[in-house]
């Protein structure tokens, strides 16, 4: 099973308190502070025959490449893995952009413990759909239903 998460957001305090938590369920992460750091790293792998992470999870105002962009980049060229959009803002229209992309959930930066709970179910849900086909994992629908729960969950206008 692969253990490994990517964090990418440039918020290097909250990024590394999300990362111990996450190393205290024995995950191995990496932190990289903007997505093209993020999108080289995860090529890199790719080209080295590495697998993807079991989860990545990606601020949406990542400086240099958004992590809008980097999510439609890897979802270009065919390298998928699952995702958790996290922002101090979550907006919709950022939120339907992720609609071709695999994202599992949505969540506003909070205490670290709390968004912690959300990652690991997450990353549980990546560990089911891994025996299913990846086009159910890319599906529009799920996306849209999924955007439509983070809207609602989240109180975004």
């Amino acid at each position: 099973m692969n253990d490994n998460i990517v964090i990418a957001d440039n918020d290097s305090e909250y990024s590394e308190a999300i990362a111990a938590l996450l190393r205290e369920k024995s995950f191995k992460v990496q932190t990289v502070a903007n997505g093209i750091k993020a999108a080289e790293d995860l090529n890199k792998s790719i080209s080295e025959g590495q697998r993807l992470p079991r989860l990545l999870i990606v601020d949406l105002s990542l400086p240099e490449l958004d992590g809008i962009e980097l999510l439609s980049n890897l979802a270009k060229e065919g390298n998928l893995c699952t995702v958790v959009a996290i922002s101090s803002e979550l907006k919709e229209e950022d939120l339907r952009s992720f609609i071709r992309t695999p994202f599992v959930k949505a969540i506003h930066k909070k205490d670290p413990k709390e968004v912690v709970e959300h990652l690991i179910a997450a990353a549980n849900c990546t560990v089911r759909q891994s025996s299913t086909n990846k086009s159910n994992i890319n599906n529009s629908n799920s996306n849209s239903n999924i955007i439509d729960k983070a809207v609602a969950e989240n109180n975004i206008n």
